[in-house]
């Protein structure tokens, strides 16, 4: 008969326990069966960072996904980031809002410190003036806004602009060439344009070289809103040569209100009135881009 063999002599021997170099006894580490990777003499012992795109370390969001700057190195050239161009005029709104009527304007499309102006412009803003009402007229904004596209082709200051659109505003109700050809008047008083351009004035603006010749045979093209750029071209040299003073009585009595040989108070009454448009657009730019049309009192010539 076999015994079999007792629990005591199954087990396994111990291991003989092993002192370290200093003598002290090395106790055997307890394991929880989780593997501890070794740690890296290059790794943070911080967590990493979780800061929020307003904090200081760095100069992008999160969302972003940016590399923050860093440091040029030193002795190494820096490269200067090319700078953003500004929006241009070509890429001002051409459009106007259906739901507002007026010309979304994001910015001031015309410049601030201008290379031309106007001499004397400046004497009739803020002179003499004083508030009169509006009323809608229906396409004024697209009249108004076609006026303004015409007078930035020129090179026209934002106060140039607003005395364009201030004798338009005075001349025809919608701004248009929509009345009787010349005006209903001959010869060199005859009318043109949305600006009602005396013969006298597309002579002298050809002469100096300003108009092409052709309008010379052919006024009534300054009519058509495709050549309203010419038409704008002609006011804005006038009024710079002559200063706005004499440009005024140009436009009103033709060479004789040039020349002083025309009554006064008919070239007074006209300049009053221009004061007041003018100086409601300058000081309401809505109206230089929505329906409204400024009354203003001028007796017909």
């Amino acid at each position: 008969m076999v015994r079999k063999a007792s629990r005591s002599s199954s087990r396994s021997k111990p291991k003989p326990k092993t002192r370290s170099r200093s003598g002290s006894r090395s106790q055997p580490k307890k394991t929880t069966g989780k593997k501890k990777e070794p740690k890296s003499i290059f790794s943070s012992t911080k967590k990493p960072s979780t800061r929020s795109s307003t904090q200081k370390n760095t100069g992008y969001t999160v969302k972003d996904k940016k590399p923050a700057p860093t440091l040029a190195k030193p002795g190494s050239k820096a490269v200067a980031k090319p700078i953003a161009k500004p929006t241009s005029l070509a890429a001002q709104p051409t459009s106007v809002s259906a739901k507002t009527g007026q010309i979304p304007v994001k910015s001031n499309p015309f410049s601030s410190t201008p290379k031309a102006g106007t001499p004397g412009l400046d004497a009739f803003i803020k002179a003499d003036t004083k508030k009169t009402g509006s009323y809608a007229v229906a396409g004024l904004a697209k009249n108004k806004l076609a006026i303004t596209q015409s007078a930035m082709a020129n090179g026209a200051t934002r106060k140039e602009n607003a005395a364009l659109l201030a004798i338009a505003n005075m001349e025809t109700q919608d701004m248009s060439s929509k009345y009787k050809f010349g005006d209903g008047k001959g010869g060199d008083s005859a009318c043109f344009s949305p600006y009602k351009l005396n013969k006298s004035m597309i002579k002298e603006a050809v002469k100096d070289g300003k108009l092409d010749p052709k309008y010379l045979n052919n006024p009534g093209a300054l009519n058509d809103p495709n050549n309203l750029k010419d038409a704008s071209g002609i006011m804005l040299h006038l009024m710079r040569k002559h200063g706005m003073n004499k440009f005024i009585d140009y436009h009103r009595g033709g060479t004789s209100g040039l020349n002083g040989n025309m009554d006064r108070s008919m070239i007074d009454d006209y300049q009053r009135g221009f004061k007041n448009v003018l100086n409601q657009y300058l000081s309401n730019p809505d109206l230089m881009t929505n329906d409204q049309r400024v009354e203003g009192w001028v007796k017909a010539i």
